[in-house]
């Protein structure tokens, strides 16, 4: 598979007291805003929330070949990058790895980006038995957004396509933002209930 990448993903924890304390405040930020709306969960849901770009790395056991989705340059289709991202066969980790990638943007200069600058995944939430996944996204999701329908529309095919390629166990899909629901990206298209990975395919 061809660009191969390898990036180590960071700790969760220091090895200091206070970067340990510094990451509990990251993420009891980060997932504070859903919290309201998983009271009810059962165990079938686990939390995942991005590290900080700043804490140290950790022992990575292998790599996961993925396929990418991003608009043409042409802005009309979509097309395919592939690479290897470090992977602990731990299903949360690796959808939050891919939509950390995705929103790298692509690295053919002919590829169009499909998510606005600034935008970064925060979080990944699932339910294992019903096959579903929240992803908890920044602001700049929606604040970034260029206007019109086509470039809402490659937004979120780029995001519900990679996840229903390379995750064929997940059946829906929930976007959030800063840990809230939404009802719209840019004002054209339904994002206010679980998208259907299949249909997006």
């Amino acid at each position: 598979m061809s660009p191969r990448t390898h990036r180590r993903l960071p700790l969760e924890g220091g090895r200091r007291l206070w970067g340990g304390l510094a990451l509990l405040v990251f993420v009891a930020a980060v997932t504070g805003g859903v919290s309201a709306l998983w009271l009810s969960r059962g165990p079938g849901h686990e939390p995942v929330a991005a590290p900080p770009e700043s804490a140290p790395e950790r022992v990575i056991a292998g790599s996961r070949g993925v396929v990418l989705y991003f608009p043409d340059d042409d802005g009309i289709g979509m097309v395919t990058e592939e690479m290897l991202l470090p992977s602990r066969d731990q299903l949360d980790e690796d959808v939050l790895s891919v939509m950390t990638a995705l929103q790298r943007g692509p690295r053919a200069a002919r590829n169009a980006a499909s998510l606005p600058a600034g935008a970064r995944p925060l979080g990944v939430f699932l339910d294992r038995d019903a096959g579903h996944a929240v992803v908890d996204w920044s602001r700049e999701l929606i604040t970034g957004q260029p206007g019109g329908s086509a470039a809402e529309l490659a937004t979120l095919t780029s995001i519900l396509r990679t996840l229903s390629w390379n995750f064929p166990e997940l059946a829906t899909c929930t976007l959030l933002v800063e840990g809230a629901p939404v009802s719209t990206l840019a004002g054209h298209l339904d994002a206010d209930r679980p998208f259907v990975l299949k249909r997006w395919r």
